[in-house]
């Protein structure tokens, strides 16, 4: 499906003039509630990482967009912002980056929207760290599929899916400044809480007799990709887990973990941002 603007276009169907009939364009609807998850992303991304991958990088008070999405991949292209930025949809919520490109050389939207598609579409060789099979990584088990190649044992080919996207493009769209994440900046208490302070009941324990082990938990929406949580011992800064949410919003697995001995970098920038975003804490 192609829809405009100014006309509701629909390759293959009738051009109709909007008001008529008083028709609503989906194509706007679903165009706009794409933005909104993208841009509520790079809220999060910016407030974790200092900067965003995607289109953000360059805010300005207004913008036209050509905004796309399938089942497994959202993003966008804009040549006032001068990107294009693509996510993995994990169910309900955006999971990692698939692909960004800066500095945008073509000078028509639907060219630069095509170009990205075309990239999106090659297979893309992954350089992995570690030595594990990929498919029990499960690091691209939604948005694309990886496949492991002979030589060297190390890389990954990942062949995302990225066609039937449905596009529409937005004109005199709004992006200031992104401010705090919604919940940060509202104090939203989300409604799985409980579920996530049980769940680290039961997976994070007290050192030997006589310590105290408190488990900081910044606010967070049941959609966010990873929680960080913030672990003292004796008041003392132990680690930063992250924790990666299921599909169904109430069971979680840690992703991993940031040691202040080991690294002490990531901890020193995550623990100040994760304690002025403090919700709640769980003390064992």
């Amino acid at each position: 499906m192609r829809c405009l603007t100014a006309v509701l276009i629909c390759f293959g169907g009738l051009t109709v003039a909007p008001g008529i009939w008083g028709f609503q364009d989906p194509c706007q609807d679903e165009g706009k509630r794409a933005v909104d998850e993208l841009v509520e992303r790079w809220r999060w991304e910016s407030f974790w990482n200092g900067g965003t991958s995607g289109c953000q990088d360059r805010p300005r008070a207004k913008a036209t967009v050509d905004v796309f999405w399938n089942a497994d991949l959202i993003g966008m292209c804009s040549l006032d912002l001068g990107s294009c930025t693509a996510y993995e949809r994990n169910g309900a919520r955006l999971g990692q980056l698939a692909m960004a490109a800066g500095r945008l050389s073509a000078t028509d939207l639907r060219q630069a929207t095509e170009g990205f598609f075309r990239r999106l579409n090659e297979p893309q060789v992954v350089h992995e760290s570690n030595k594990r099979e990929p498919d029990t990584e499960g690091r691209f088990e939604r948005g694309g599929t990886a496949v492991s190649i002979p030589t060297p044992g190390s890389e990954v080919v990942i062949q995302r899916n990225a066609g039937g996207f449905q596009s529409c493009v937005l004109t005199g769209r709004s992006f200031p400044p992104l401010g705090l994440p919604q919940p940060v900046g509202s104090k939203i208490t989300p409604k799985n809480l409980g579920a996530f302070e049980r769940w680290l009941e039961g997976r994070l324990h007290p050192g030997p007799a006589g310590t105290k082990s408190e488990y900081a938990i910044p606010y967070y929406a049941p959609s966010d990709p990873m929680v960080y949580v913030l672990i003292r011992v004796n008041g003392k800064t132990e680690s930063v887990i992250f924790v990666l949410p299921g599909l169904g919003g109430t069971d979680w697995q840690i992703g991993g973990h940031f040691d202040a001995k080991e690294s002490p970098t990531q901890v020193q920038r995550l623990e100040p941002l994760i304690l002025s975003a403090k919700m709640t804490s769980v003390f064992r």
